[in-house]
């Protein structure tokens, strides 16, 4: 008798934790990328939606790679955002993100250049936002510190307003 009431005990358990647990952790990833990926206090649709990985070159077995979207917010800004990972790179090397902003209106303006490095496992998130530019492009890299190195991917471009082709 003994026994079978501890079973019941753990089957109810397990039920539990399945009914309440996974519904629970669903909407707290969820929850947790949209927080991510978009941080204003305006909640905006992304334009372009997610793009793919891009990297920057291999490197002594490691690489630096990213993934972000792009959208207009309601100031008419561009608008990347997203995540920078480091994986299997030795200590003294640092992953790191570049994006350029460029084509301005009016014709006045330099491209403005944002960046944001990452060292080590996991990943941090950037977001960078410039007003007036028609394209914005992205490219990952990887610096190392002791020699002096950046080992660059290309720049691909993530955004391009509809009047520009």
């Amino acid at each position: 008798m003994r026994r079978s009431i501890h079973q019941l005990l753990g089957l109810a358990a397990a039920t539990a934790v399945i009914a309440i647990g996974v519904p629970a952790a669903a909407t707290a990833a969820n929850a947790s990328e949209a927080r991510h990926l978009d941080t204003t206090s305006q909640s905006r649709p992304f334009d372009a939606g997610p793009w793919g990985f891009y990297y920057s070159k291999s490197y002594e077995g490691g690489h630096a790679y990213a993934r972000a979207r792009s959208y207009v917010d309601s100031n008419g800004r561009i608008v990347v955002g997203g995540k920078l990972y480091d994986k299997r790179s030795p200590q003294r090397l640092c992953g790191y993100v570049q994006v350029r902003y460029d084509n301005f209106q009016p014709d006045d303006r330099e491209p403005q250049y944002y960046s944001a490095k990452h060292c080590g496992s996991g990943y941090r998130d950037f977001r960078f936002s410039e007003f007036g530019a028609n394209t914005a492009d992205l490219r990952v890299c990887f610096t190392d510190a002791y020699r002096g190195r950046h080992l660059c991917g290309k720049w691909k471009r993530i955004y391009t307003s509809q009047g520009d082709a």
